[in-house]
């Protein structure tokens, strides 16, 4: 028999944007009105959600904010760093501990896309004190592989928070280019230890992996919780538990500390993780 799982949790709250609580959305919205006035709104085309609050699997203690604005024409330097400023104080206050993630594109890359994609300002936590010590280069133009992932997952189920349509901004994206940024981040899970450093993140994102390969398609859009699912009813039996330990460590209520958000602020028996890294390396080594 497999293991029992060590350390169950309950069920918290899924909210999507529509269910979001109150202070989330008015997060959100303050966000994208001072992101979009930074970026003038002769420029500023539209504000977009993608991730778990548009798919509606965000849980508190660990879902990010996803977050692409689009414009019309090449910032200049200030301007760009006018921008990531505002997102790092927004990035004070938010409500939650997942931070923003926020790319700025152009409209003339979004529709005509290819990889990387360019990008005019870019904010996520690990660029935070690079920003605030003024330690980028906004004159540098520089490029994001993953972005073919977020563009495809506005395309395919995100939010259009203020401006142009989604249609009307974000066309088709190669499904080469979004399956090596995936493979890419992969990579990184299946390197070495790295699924004890980040092992609820590590296992769910092999079982989307794992599903969009085998079920879906690269050019679907799956959720954590969706490919964890997906795996909880076809992974071989000795490694459901630590599927299911992974989606009930995402899925609880309880509060963590952002240095201890990766792990869900607990140790994690490193053998079923190593099991279940090797077996996705097996199959990987297959395709």
């Amino acid at each position: 028999m497999p293991p029992a799982i060590r350390h169950p949790h309950a069920l918290g709250r899924r909210q999507a944007w529509a269910t979001a609580d109150d202070d989330l959305r008015s997060f959100v919205g303050a966000v994208a009105s001072a992101a979009a006035a930074d970026l003038d709104p002769a420029v500023c085309v539209g504000a977009y959600l993608h991730g778990s609050l548009a798919t509606g699997s965000l849980y508190r203690p660990k879902s990010d904010v996803d977050l692409l604005f689009v414009v019309e024409d090449r910032l200049s330097p200030a301007r760009r760093r006018a921008v990531a400023l505002t997102l790092c104080d927004w990035s004070d206050g938010r409500p939650q501990v997942g931070d923003l993630e926020v790319s700025v594109l152009r409209r003339a890359h979004t529709l005509g896309f290819r990889a990387p994609l360019p990008f005019e300002v870019h904010y996520s936590e690990r660029w935070k004190q690079a920003v605030r010590a003024d330690a980028v280069d906004f004159a540098r133009d520089r490029g994001d592989p993953d972005l073919a992932v977020h563009c495809t997952a506005v395309r395919a189920r995100g939010v259009r928070l203020r401006g142009a349509p989604i249609a009307d901004v974000f066309g088709p994206v190669p499904v080469e280019a979004t399956r090596a940024a995936i493979l890419d981040d992969l990579a990184w899970i299946l390197t070495g230890d790295h699924v004890l450093r980040s092992p609820f993140y590590g296992v769910l994102n092999c079982c989307r992996v794992l599903a969009l390969d085998a079920s879906y398609g690269w050019d679907h859009v799956l959720t954590k919780e969706e490919g964890g699912e997906w795996a909880l009813a076809r992974l071989p039996e000795a490694l459901r538990p630590t599927v299911a330990q992974a989606l009930a460590c995402y899925r609880s209520p309880e509060p963590v500390a952002a240095d201890r958000r990766q792990t869900d602020g607990h140790d994690w028996d490193a053998p079923p993780l190593l099991a279940f890294r090797d077996h996705v390396r097996g199959v990987v080594a297959g395709w």
